[in-house]
């Protein structure tokens, strides 16, 4: 079985997508800088891992 899926929206909404990517896409990407230079995990850290993650899942529910 072969699921396509078409989103349908305007281009304000597919910009204000790219852009809350792309933030996190930075976001993750100096996380993951941080971590390969030896930087500690902390709890700021943790925090904005989980806050990354559950704002690409809110955008991704709002897609559907």
């Amino acid at each position: 079985v072969i699921a396509k899926y078409e989103i349908v929206t305007d281009d304000k909404t597919k910009e204000k997508l790219a852009e809350e990517y792309h933030k996190i896409g930075v976001n993750l990407n100096q996380i993951a800088h941080h971590l390969n230079n030896g930087g500690a995990i902390n709890k700021g850290l943790i925090s904005s891992i989980e806050n990354n993650v559950s704002t690409l899942a809110q955008l991704r529910r709002d897609l559907k």
